[in-house]
C-alpha cells in the first residue's frame, strides 16, 4: 500500500462529520450541560434524540475523563513566533466591540 492509503475493516472505517457531530453532543452530556441545550444546540427535533445521547453519555462517564478541558497554559498565554510578531492571548479572544458577544443565535451560548 502507498502512503495515504485507507483500510477499511471491521477495526477501522472514516470519520465523518456526523461521528464527530455525535461526539460533540455525548461529551456535552458527559460534562453534564443542560439537557434541553444540548438539545437546541445539536437541533433535534424530538427530546427524545437527545435522551439517546444521555443514555450514552451515562454508560461512558465511568472513567471517561474530562470532556473540553481547559487548554494548557502554553496555548493561553503569550506566543512568540520566528519573526519576532508577538501575540497576546488577549487579542486572540476580544470579542465583538459592537455587542461584546460572540454569537447572536446559532448554536454558540
Amino acid at each position: 500500500m502507498g502512503s495515504g492509503a485507507v483500510i477499511r475493516d471491521a477495526q477501522r472505517k472514516n470519520i465523518t462529520f456526523h461521528d464527530l457531530r455525535a461526539t460533540g453532543i455525548t461529551w456535552m452530556a458527559v460534562r453534564g450541560d443542560d439537557p434541553l441545550r444540548i438539545k437546541q444546540r445539536a437541533g433535534h427535533k424530538s427530546f427524545s434524540t437527545t435522551e439517546g445521547y444521555i443514555r450514552e453519555a451515562e454508560n461512558l462517564s465511568v472513567g471517561f475523563g474530562k470532556p473540553f478541558p481547559s487548554l494548557p497554559a502554553e496555548l493561553t498565554g503569550i506566543f512568540g513566533f520566528d519573526s519576532g510578531f508577538m501575540v497576546s492571548s488577549s487579542l486572540l479572544s476580544t470579542r465583538n466591540s459592537t455587542n461584546q458577544e460572540w454569537s447572536k443565535g446559532g448554536s454558540n451560548p
